[in-house]
């Protein structure tokens, strides 16, 4: 799977930090803006401070909501 197709899977409805997107992504943090905006140009992405749902901690946390 591409890395910005896996990025955009792990981050679907689930506001997550950056050190956790990496864990369960295997992401390096180094490429993860890169990734961002390359995603960007196709879905919208939700950045803002909230509660990370793979840690807990309030923080900023990057997500994609689906379309209904």
């Amino acid at each position: 799977m591409p890395e910005s197709a896996l990025l955009a899977v792990v981050i679907m409805e689930r506001p997550l930090f950056v050190d956790c997107i990496s864990e369960k992504s295997g992401l390096a943090i180094a490429d993860l803006k890169t990734l961002l905006t390359r995603i960007e140009g196709t879905v919208s992405v939700t950045c803002g401070t909230d509660r990370c749902r793979g840690c807990g901690r309030s923080t900023t946390v990057y997500s994609i909501a689906r379309e209904a």
